[in-house]
């Protein structure tokens, strides 16, 4: 079991009582809690990424220029316009 650390929330009380009516039969809301902040570091973390990404492609279009729709290209390739053989 992995170790865990007490620590002491001040929840108000409108979400603690939502808490209560929404965890599982069996589930604690200790349970509720980890889960629920593992799930917000996940999201977050995403957003993150999602976000580093955006700004890369920021980058490399400033220091590139915007790249050419290869869409009609490769549709004519499927099409077999311009195959060889």
């Amino acid at each position: 079991m992995e170790a865990r650390t007490a620590i002491t929330l001040r929840i108000p009380t409108a979400l603690l009582d939502a808490a209560r009516g929404l965890k599982r039969e069996g589930e604690s809301l200790n349970d509720l809690a980890v889960r629920a902040l593992a799930e917000e570091i996940r999201q977050r973390r995403a957003l993150r990424a999602h976000a580093s990404i955006v700004d890369r492609r920021a980058a490399i279009r400033t220091r590139t220029g915007p790249q050419p729709d290869m869409a009609q290209e490769v549709r004519a390739w499927r099409d077999g316009e311009g195959r060889h053989g």
